[in-house]
Order: structure tokens, then sequence, then C-alpha cells
């Protein structure tokens, strides 16, 4: 009894030996930066101390580092460096916490201590402590990506002192306003040139963006060709970035009313010709669809401009065929905030 006792604990021993030193091993195949411990001015320990875990926590996910304490607390950044080769850590991370007034203030750097460079040098600062985790995404994309704080913005990392610049925290609803330029393929009066207005709302979520909208064509032809058209659409567009330059794709579909004329002459005979004038006169009712890309410019601001090009289908019962299309170029101003 006692022998198989004996052989339990030894095999108990041996497996937490095997996990803790495959653990080690995966640790150690790990990318090493230090991070000095804080210096703290007019806040709590406690609440410092889980910014500092939050800051190493969003840098790790970003670029895949583990960090190491250098255990001691640095005024700045030469101090960290000096530090960092101390340890023999080519990179570290230094900051500083404090309150001034209401706000809460961080000075941040990112240093090479093998060359004796500050890659990243910044301050920032929030309304209160509870937005120290927003804080901490913004500071890690700026060392990770090595751009300043300013270049970094994006949805849902924005500030509320930074909002007041103005830029948007999040979603935001608004209208939308703008002209356009119509070049047909198919119909639209026998391919006249137009232009167009159209005026809608604006629903913008972090990647998406609901528009629906009414919109009034007409062409720009001398001749005798005319069209007026009446379309009310819903779009639906993914913004592929959240930052101030956002591309975009996506399309709509919608109901329209399409008058057009078109003057027709008809010629009879082969030795005595006569000819007769006529006019194909459409008022029709139909159904349409669109494919769009564009971009969204200012996107975390509060009124923005959205560059667009369509390509479009307008289905209904013409006289002498079933569809049109055409290729549309439009720009729209944006304006509304969270």
């Amino acid at each position: 009894m006692r022998a198989r006792w004996c052989i339990a604990m030894y095999s108990a021993a041996l497996a937490v030996l095997v996990l803790s030193g495959s653990g080690t091993a995966a640790a150690q195949g790990q990318p090493q930066w230090g991070i000095d411990r804080f210096p703290v001015r007019g806040l709590g320990g406690g609440e410092a101390a889980t910014f500092r875990d939050l800051l190493k926590s969003e840098i790790s996910q970003r670029n895949g580092v583990a960090f190491v304490d250098l255990g001691v607390e640095c005024p700045d950044a030469t101090c960290t460096m000096q530090a960092a080769r101390q340890a023999r850590l080519r990179y570290a991370v230094h900051a500083s916490i404090g309150r001034l007034g209401r706000k809460v203030v961080v000075s941040f750097a990112a240093v090479d201590a093998t060359r004796g460079q500050v890659l990243v040098s910044d301050t920032m600062s929030v309304g209160s402590v509870e937005e120290l985790d927003t804080l901490a995404k913004r500071i890690a994309s700026t060392i990770v990506d090595g751009r300043p704080v300013e270049q970094t913005a994006q949805l849902g990392e924005i500030t509320k002192e930074e909002a007041k610049a103005p830029v948007r925290r999040d979603t935001r609803s608004g209208f939308s306003l703008g002209p356009e330029a119509i070049f047909p393929t198919r119909g639209y009066a026998d391919e006249q040139f137009g232009v167009g207005l159209g005026v809608g709302l604006w629903f913008e979520s972090m990647d998406f963006a609901i528009e629906p909208r009414l919109s009034y064509r007409t062409e720009l032809s001398s001749g005798g060709e005319i069209y007026d058209h009446v379309a009310l659409d819903l779009g639906v567009y993914y913004l592929m970035s959240r930052t101030d330059f956002s591309p975009l794709l996506g399309g709509g579909v919608g109901v329209h009313y399409l008058h057009e004329e078109v003057p027709v002459e008809h010629q009879v005979g082969t030795e005595l010709r006569s000819s007769t004038s006529d006019i194909i006169d459409d008022s029709v009712a139909g159904v349409s669809g669109y494919l769009r890309a564009g971009m969204l410019l200012l996107r975390t601001y509060d009124v923005s401009v959205m560059l667009s090009v369509d390509y479009a289908i307008n289905l209904a019962d013409f006289q002498e065929r079933s569809d049109e299309q055409a290729l549309r170029i439009s720009t729209s101003v944006i304006i509304g905030g969270t």
C-alpha cells in the first residue's frame, strides 16, 4: 500500500515538472519587453496597477510579446532605458500616471535600449479613471504601430477629451446630401448624360452604414430626349476601416418612377420617301438595384464626405426594353454626430 502511494506521488510530481517545464519553454519562446513601475501622483495605487496590467495586455495582444518587470520606478524614459540594458532587454515601456484637477494624465514612452532611442513618446488625458481602459488601447496602438497618437484614432478607442475636438466615439445618425453624375450604358432617353441630387438619412455603426435616400435625376440633353427619375433607395455599406479614411463596399435596392421621352422618325417608300415624326413616351414605375464602391473621408468627425461610384440597373416595363443601366459618380456630405 505504501509503495503504491509513493509511486502515485512520484507520478504526480513528475507531471507537474513536465507541465511547468513546457510552460517555461513557451514563455522563453516569446519576445520579451521590459516595463517599469509607473510613478503615481494623486491616484490610488490599485487603479494605477490595473492600468499597467491593461497596457501590458493590450500591447501583448497586438505584437505577441511577454513583459518582464524591471523592478524599478523610473521618473523618465532614460532611467527605463538603463534598466532595460541591465536586464538585457532591447525594448521597454515607461509611463507615469497622475491626476490634474478632474483629469487623469498619462505620459508614456517606448524605448530601444540597444540603440539608445526613444521610439515614441506622448501624453494623453481622460476625464475619469473609468476611461483608462480606452486609454490603454490607444497607447498600445501608438506604441506597436510607432505612429503619433493623433494618427491612431479609430471608433471605439476615442476618449471623451478627444471627442471635444470634435471626434466621435462610436455610432452616429444624421443625414446625407449631395449631387451625382449619370453616365448611361443603356436606356435613359437614348443614353443621355444626366445629373441628380439626393437627400437621405444616415445610420452608422462601427463597421456598417445604412442609408435610406430620395433622389431626383434628369438629363442635360440639348435635343428632344428627356428623362425625369424619382427614386427611393435603401443602401447598406460595409465600412472597411474605423479611421478617418475608410473604404466602403455595398449596394442597395429601391423603387422608382420614370418618365422618358425620345423623338423618333419613321421613313417609308423606296423612290418616293416620306417621313413621320413620333415620340416614344414612357411613364412607368419599377424596381432598382445598385452596387457601390467608395471612400468615407473624415469618418471620426461630425461632418464627413463620401465619394462613391455606383453601377445601377432599373427594371421597368418600357415600350422597347425591360431595363436600363448606368454608371453613377456621386459626392455626399454626411452631417451628424453621436
